[in-house]
């Protein structure tokens, strides 16, 4: 693609001046003892040489996130592929493009059952870009994309937005609806990807932008960011932190001394051993930033981490095995305010010593399952396979692999308990891999066989026995409705009623079933009973009878 000049701030503006002046008013930050597993000393940010001569699109204001082991670069400003990265082998592949090839930018990418969702998006160029009103979903084990076209409400649509998933919803919290001009809001709504319910919750004490939230327990944290303005475009950051507590809908403000050190937007906010670690970001300075700041909730101070190699806003860290990963994005600015260059490179720090961080283990292998086909959903609990050193809370599980695609169609992790939807009339097997994540990136996985066998053939049984008839002489015939009399494993035209005997024959002159309606004709002048026995065959040749008496008096 063609490197364009946009500008991000008006000229003029005096961007050095700007930038001392900011240094001077950043608070101290706190260095405590270290007591978690989390250790920077002697660490450093390092480059990760590709061992491939496949690179990455150079983009920014893109998402990038983990799944299973791979590292997925997504959307930024332009067309940009979809980038892999496989971090044992320190190579990239691409994946399928977005429908369309749709521009997507100013996102933070989320994973929702297994698949990587983009929602609160721009489109468009600076500084008028413009929301997204659709959710574009990636699904990593199927290397497919799909798009819930027009799911985000009308009233509700913005960018730059902060999102992260609790409890089977996605949260969206902040954004600005108008590009880069104006319309930053406070909004924050849930999204249920399996119902489309969208649901406006308390707006957040202080309006932000250009920022990614933060998830621990049940809370949001919403750190940094911005109010965009085009006469202001990167100077009215927003230092306090708001937290958002999901179970009550409710929102606090941390004390001040509780604010972030360095302000900025445009930064990667991620959670590695229940702390918030914020990366890089962009201000009124000629260079993004090279910040790493780390944020403890619980003790609400700052510790400095060792800065960033290059400097660089408008991406997403990744947390895998104990380290931090951090991709592409922008690094500077000239000084009239234009940006000069996207960033091809990656750089980590491994922050958790496996050493220090007992990765989770499994208790026992998970157990392979057999059902038969047609007999609903499989349910499989994981709580008595896995476990870690902090509890069995410090994991997340996700589903990483599926053979068999034909057998399944879904699988629905909440909490601890795996859902398999399968499809119907098939049989066969299929393996389905499970992996349990604790907060350091640390994993183990385990995987076990579905296998589903020919439906058991089970005979028609019968609900309402049909009760005995009494009837007036030549007062006509009788029309029994047979519906619900039996039931079957099968619907109802899979099994068909006949009548097997009638005890009296003289006194019935003719009975026939015509749908689910026995129809009896008697002849005139005749009193007596006749008993009519009813035979239901479904299509095993299995069966199920029922009888009542007829009496004419």
């Amino acid at each position: 693609m063609v490197s364009v000049k946009r500008p991000y701030q008006l000229r003029g503006i005096l961007v050095p001046m700007l930038f001392v002046a900011t240094l001077f008013n950043i608070q101290a930050i706190a260095q405590p003892e270290w007591v978690s597993d989390i250790d920077p000393v002697g660490k450093a940010w390092m480059e990760i040489i590709n061992s491939s001569d496949l690179l990455p699109e150079a983009r920014h204001e893109a998402g990038y996130i983990e799944f299973g082991g791979r590292f997925y670069l997504l959307g930024g400003r332009g067309i940009r592929a979809l980038n892999i990265f496989n971090p044992e082998t320190k190579t990239w592949s691409t994946g399928a493009p977005v429908p369309g090839n749709k521009e997507l930018h100013h996102f933070q990418a989320v994973v929702f059952q297994n698949k990587i969702y983009i929602i609160g998006a721009f489109t468009h160029w600076f500084p008028e870009e413009r929301p997204v009103p659709d959710i574009y979903i990636y699904d990593p084990l199927t290397n497919k994309w799909s798009v819930k076209a027009n799911a985000i409400p009308a009233d509700r649509r913005r960018g730059a937005t902060g999102a992260v998933v609790y409890k089977n919803k996605i949260y969206l919290v902040g954004g600005i609806k108008n590009g880069h001009i104006d319309g930053w809001v406070s909004w924050v709504d849930s999204y249920d990807p399996v119902t489309g319910e969208w649901k406006k919750l308390a707006d957040a004490p202080h309006e932000r932008d250009h920022f990614q939230a933060a998830l621990i327990d049940n809370k949001i944290y919403a750190i940094a960011g911005r109010k965009t303005g085009y006469t202001s475009l990167l100077g009215d950051t927003e230092r306090s932190i708001d937290v958002y507590n999901i179970d009550s809908d409710s929102w606090i403000t941390l004390p001040e001394s509780a604010n972030i050190p360095t302000p900025r937007g445009g930064a990667a906010s991620t959670v590695i051993e229940g702390k918030i670690l914020v990366t890089g970001g962009e201000s009124e300075s000629v260079s993004a930033h090279y910040e790493s700041e780390l944020f403890d909730p619980q003790k609400e101070v700052w510790t400095a981490l060792p800065s960033l190699k290059t400097a660089r806003h408008g991406t997403q860290s990744v947390i895998y095995r104990g380290s931090v990963f951090i991709a592409s994005g922008w690094g500077y600015t000239d000084a009239d305010g234009y940006q000069l260059d996207e960033l091809l490179s990656q750089e980590s720090i491994n922050l958790v010593d496996p050493a220090t961080n007992a990765a989770p283990h499994l208790i026992k292998p998970l157990p392979n399952h057999i059902a038969h086909a047609g007999t609903g959903d499989m349910v499989v609990a994981l709580a008595s396979y896995f476990n870690d050193d902090k509890g069995f809370a410090n994991m997340k599980f996700t589903v990483t692999g599926i053979s068999g695609s034909t057998l399944i169609n879904t699988t629905f992790i909440s909490d601890s308990i795996v859902t398999i939807n399968l499809k119907p009339g098939k049989t066969g097997n299929s393996s389905v891999k499970i992996r349990a994540t604790d907060d350091a990136g640390y994993f183990v996985e385990d995987e076990f066989i579905v296998t589903i066998t020919p439906p058991v053939a089970v005979a028609p049984k019968v609900e309402e026995p049909l009760e005995d008839r009494k009837i007036v002489v030549n007062s006509g015939g009788l029309n029994i409705d047979l519906t619900g009399v039996v039931s079957d494993d099968m619907p109802f035209d899979s099994h068909a009623i006949s009548i097997t005997t009638i005890s009296d024959s003289a006194l019935i002159t003719k009975a026939a079933i015509s749908g689910n309606e026995l129809k009896i004709v008697f002849p005139a002048n005749l009193t007596g009973s006749a008993e009519i026995t009813l035979r239901a065959t479904d299509r095993d040749s299995l069966f199920a009878e029922d009888h009542f008496k007829v009496e004419v008096i």
